[in-house]
């Protein structure tokens, strides 16, 4: 699966609210950063994160115009 294929997946999951496909798209080695500097690891961490961060902002959605790929 190519990087677009997975980042539209993401967004996806996201925008549907799909936790338990967010955390299948992450792996054990997934680090979030929040804007403070606080850091999570792991796709079953994040799992709770992403709950009660949909529970917080039930309207949350993202837009993607364009997208790019490249290598990471």
């Amino acid at each position: 699966m190519s990087q677009i294929e997975i980042f539209t997946q993401w967004l996806e999951a996201i925008n549907r609210h799909d936790v338990d496909e967010l955390a299948a798209l992450m792996t054990a080695a997934h680090v979030f950063v929040d804007s403070l500097g606080h850091r999570v690891s792991g796709a079953k961490s994040m799992e709770a994160g992403w709950r009660g961060y949909f529970a917080m902002c039930p309207d949350y959605w993202i837009r993607a115009d364009h997208v790019m790929g490249g290598t990471v």
